[in-house]
């Protein structure tokens, strides 16, 4: 088994080198040296915290577990969306917020003979990623896409190394197009979202995450044998529930303003 921080950080470093060609032919060394530094250096550090947390979440905790975990941060960006960019949070979205954190209660199982203490890895991921989103939401206003994934890369590429110690392991040559397939799909899965977030506000479009549950799922069974327990699809369907509520009232508003205009 590969460390956390040697897995996180071959998936930067594939994503690092796809994006480096496009980004000195496009941008030159622009991309080296991004406009808002410190934004984009503040986005790029908390995308390598979400992945190191997340990974080491799934080393222990089944698969569509930390998923269904990690599902909990469309809620949680409409609370950050209302303390940092002073979006409504009206009485529905707080209670929709609060059946959402019951859902992940009963994934995580606190104080019962189930819980493992890994699974909270998986909802800092998601504090991190809500965290992620709003700043990314902020940047796809003014920045470039191409110069925000790539120095997104960059800062993981250059900062895991400094956290890795003697632990390392040279892949073998099987694990190859595994950490190839990472880096590739992460980039194209940025880019298109980065995209998303430049037209539409980020708690439309993170509900939409759940949709993974379903490659989660198969991959956690076919790769590993796991399965979902009652408790945790009880604590999906609580989240989905929620996270929909949320995205059909973001619908609304959004209609609304259309109208307006």
């Amino acid at each position: 088994m590969m460390p956390v921080t040697e897995v996180t950080w071959v998936r930067y470093l594939g994503n690092f080198l796809l994006l480096l060609p496009f980004t000195l032919h496009y941008h030159g060394l622009r991309g080296f040296l991004p406009g808002r530094f410190i934004a984009q250096l503040f986005r790029g550090l908390v995308l390598v915290l979400t992945t190191y947390l997340f990974f080491t979440a799934i080393q222990t905790v089944p698969i569509a577990d930390a998923q269904i975990v990690f599902f909990i941060n469309p809620l949680l960006v409409v609370v950050l969306a209302a303390l940092m960019l002073r979006e409504k949070l009206d009485f529905n979205r707080i209670v929709a917020v609060m059946v959402g954190f019951a859902g992940v209660f009963l994934v995580i199982r606190p104080g019962f003979k189930e819980f493992q203490i890994e699974t909270l890895y998986a909802l800092c991921a998601a504090v991190s990623f809500a965290v992620f989103l709003i700043s990314t939401r902020i940047l796809s206003q003014t920045e470039s896409t191409l110069i925000t994934l790539f120095f997104s890369a960059l800062v993981g590429t250059f900062v895991l190394p400094f956290t890795m110690d003697s632990s390392w392991i040279f892949p073998s040559w099987n694990e190859f197009p595994f950490m190839v397939g990472v880096g590739l799909f992460m980039t194209i899965g940025h880019y298109f979202f980065f995209l998303a977030l430049r037209h539409l506000d980020a708690s439309l479009i993170s509900p939409l995450t759940y949709f993974s549950i379903i490659g989660s799922t198969t991959v956690g069974y076919f790769g590993f044998g796991d399965v979902l327990s009652l408790n945790s699809l009880m604590g999906f369907v609580l989240i989905f529930t929620a996270g929909i509520t949320v995205l059909v009232q973001e619908r609304k508003k959004q209609r609304g303003k259309q109208l307006l205009n």
